[in-house]
């Protein structure tokens, strides 16, 4: 087993219990392709982790989120919905697949999501993170939705790490678990996490 593999394997914290159905899958982007036209690696294997969970029949409605992109490019948002109406039939998702193209650091998706919840009424609500950012995520989207009543489990999408992504961070997991540390000490110093 390399070093890189075990580490993670020891690093990555594990799913929430999911229990029941809840309002909404909430999947946080995670990059665009080099040319922003296409989600990431990591963005595709969230849309996917996402599409299991909404027809499996633990979520009611999707919501991807992220508005990070490339110059000329598209929301990393977008890239996930095209991708996944491009793998699923229409009228199956039609009307449940909604877009939020502004936020672009974890904590605005969390508050984002917090917006959408509160409108839509959701009480519960699952996030899907990529794997070495979910405990990012996790303490992020707990802090910022406390006190709101919105239940929040976080479960992880497994993706590889490959030269696919617009972010050099993104390309190798050494680079991108110094990334994230990185991120998650100073959302604790700014208080966002």
């Amino acid at each position: 087993m390399k070093l890189a593999e075990w580490f993670e394997r020891n690093i990555v914290i594990d799913d929430d219990p999911l229990t029941g159905t809840y309002d909404a899958v909430i999947g946080v982007g995670i990059d665009t392709t080099p040319d922003g036209r296409e989600p990431s690696p990591h963005s595709e294997a969230v849309a996917w982790k996402c599409r299991e969970l909404f027809f499996s029949g633990s979520a009611r409605q999707i919501l991807f989120v992220g508005g990070y992109h490339t110059p000329g490019g598209l929301a990393e948002s977008v890239t996930m919905g095209q991708f996944l109406s491009g793998i699923t039939p229409r009228n199956l998702i039609e009307g449940r697949l909604l877009l939020e193209t502004l936020s672009d650091r974890t904590y605005r998706n969390a508050d984002a999501t917090r917006r959408i919840a509160t409108d839509k009424r959701w009480r519960r609500v699952i996030v899907v993170s990529q794997q070495v950012c979910a405990r990012h995520t996790k303490a992020i989207f707990r802090k910022r939705l406390a006190g709101s009543g919105i239940e929040v489990a976080v479960v992880k999408a497994q993706s590889p790490y490959t030269q696919n992504c617009s972010q050099w961070h993104l390309r190798s997991f050494w680079r991108f678990l110094m990334w994230d540390t990185v991120s998650f000490l100073v959302g604790k110093l700014k208080g966002w996490n």
